[in-house]
């Protein structure tokens, strides 16, 4: 009887998730479960994960106030083989943390999955050349100047750095690693156990606009939000986007009424102030620069519409997120400090 060697099981991948407060729970989610369901089909344990923290706390609370048990960021001997970091309204204010980690990282070999707001923050921070974000950062980036830097493709590959524009598109990065470190056909395994019906490759565009969204079944409505988009700062009549699409006023306002329940300018008004709210909560931007930068003539004209759509004003918004910003302030300081400390004494500093 001849005898055969056991085949030992690989040494299982030590990941990392870092967040920070305000993380977004999606991404963090679709990260977990891309590599549990890899673990699973294979029948073996490919990847160990824990969830760690900026903030130093026991806990860390997620947008929309879920709030998950997590670990210190200096905890533990090893540094990981993959660093996961999930975006969130955080990742800014969280950034003397999270830069270094990614530099130590990186520096060890290790590979990083930047996702979302931590992918603009290494933007904005001089910590890439070039990297894949959320379509709604890329509108902060552009305000700053840096958005030539920023892709509007899923995610982005350069050497042991992943950046990934965040939300759905985390599934299809995590896929790719999976596809990198096992192999092809585990990731596609793991694709239709989530019901995906293909693997998107990291250059596919992302959908940012309404007018990308498949399914239209109007293409006159599809150009039209095409032209709404691309004239935010200086709004057009509804006569002039008609005219544009080959339209009558209306026949283009009978497709709104149709498709989108209401009428062009109503459609385009808040068009606007959905993009006033995203500078207002992501941007250093005044409030008066914003908005120019959605068409309107003054503060107070954009604050009269602005208020009445989302309950409080552009002043009020801005004045709750420092306010909960300033909340969190005194809790993470001595451990940021520390933090800090530690990377000094180790060479590792900002990138």
């Amino acid at each position: 009887m001849t005898l055969t060697t056991p085949v030992s099981a690989p040494e299982p991948r030590h990941v990392e998730l870092l967040v920070a407060p305000g993380f977004v729970a999606t991404e963090l989610a679709t990260a977990l479960d891309c590599l549990r369901i890899a673990n699973r089909l294979s029948g073996q344990n490919l990847f160990r994960w824990r969830i760690i923290s900026t903030s130093g706390g026991p806990t860390t609370r997620a947008l929309g106030d879920l709030e998950i048990v997590t670990e210190p960021i200096g905890t533990g001997n090893r540094l990981p083989n993959l660093l996961v970091v999930v975006g969130g309204s955080g990742t800014v204010a969280a950034k003397r943390v999270i830069l270094p980690r990614v530099q130590r990282v990186r520096l060890k070999g290790g590979i990083v999955l930047v996702l979302s707001d931590a992918s603009a923050t290494l933007l904005q921070a001089g910590a890439a050349t070039r990297a894949a974000v959320h379509w709604e950062n890329q509108l902060l980036l552009a305000e700053n100047g840096v958005a030539g830097l920023a892709t509007n493709g899923l995610f982005l590959r350069s050497g042991n750095l992943f950046s990934c524009a965040g939300m759905v598109s985390t599934c299809d990065a995590v896929l790719a690693l999976v596809a990198q470190l096992v192999s092809g056909l585990l990731a596609t395994d793991v694709a239709r156990v989530l019901l995906l019906d293909r693997l998107r490759q990291g250059d596919v565009e992302q959908p940012k606009e309404l007018s990308d969204v498949a399914g239209w079944t109007s293409e006159s409505l599809r150009r039209a939000l095409q032209v709404m988009e691309e004239r935010i700062e200086e709004p057009l009549a509804t006569s002039q986007i008609a005219q544009a699409v080959g339209l009558s006023t209306r026949q283009l306002e009978r497709i709104f009424v149709r498709y989108l329940k209401m009428s062009p300018l109503v459609y385009y008004r808040r068009m606007r102030l959905q993009r006033a709210r995203v500078l207002i909560e992501s941007s250093h931007l005044s409030l008066t620069e914003i908005a120019v930068a959605v068409g309107f003539d003054s503060l107070s004209a954009l604050s009269r519409i602005f208020k009445k759509c989302f309950g409080q004003s552009p002043v009020q918004l801005r004045r709750d997120l420092a306010e909960r910003a300033c909340s969190q302030a005194p809790a993470i300081e001595g451990f940021h400090r520390s933090v800090l400390a530690e990377a000094r004494l180790t060479g590792i500093t900002q990138l």
